[in-house]
């Protein structure tokens, strides 16, 4: 990966477990580990949420300072990372030119938010064409179709 290399992150904006109004949201080590695997290597990342703004986090999925895996401490050290999670884009509004991968965190909120989301599915389906993105877990990627009814991705 070098400079060239652009990561779009999609994060869930989804911060309850169903209608139970137990918090969930994204899982912060999957958003950090991966964050800085690209980052370390040269990539440029951005962080976006199906609805933009702030994203939610599982609250077990980040501890007291100190008690979080080495990413999630680097993360939270990260000042302009953390600014991203507080700011992330709307995925609506971005557009998949210039993007080479579309990274997938989990957490229980994507389990809502993803599977049924349009514009999401336009997105990965137009990285997809485009440039070949890399998916990761496409279990939970929308479903569409191309063209020629192949499952997209």
């Amino acid at each position: 990966m070098n400079k060239l290399t652009k990561v779009l992150m999609v994060l869930t904006s989804h911060g309850t477990m169903g209608d139970s109004g137990a918090p969930t949201g994204a899982w912060f080590e999957e958003l950090a580990t991966p964050y800085f695997t690209f980052t370390d290597a040269g990539a440029e990342v951005d962080i976006a949420s199906i609805r933009g703004g702030i994203v939610p986090f599982d609250p077990h999925s980040k501890g007291a300072r100190g008690e979080n895996a080495q990413s999630v401490e680097r993360f939270l050290d990260d000042a302009s990372a953390t600014a991203a999670l507080e700011h992330s884009l709307a995925i609506h509004g971005v557009p998949a030119e210039g993007y080479d991968i579309i990274f997938m965190p989990g957490g229980h909120g994507t389990m809502w938010d993803f599977p049924n989301n349009i514009d999401l599915a336009q997105l990965i389906k137009n990285v997809w064409e485009s440039r070949g993105g890399r998916l990761r877990r496409p279990e939970r990627t929308p479903r569409r179709r191309s063209g020629d009814a192949r499952s997209v991705p």
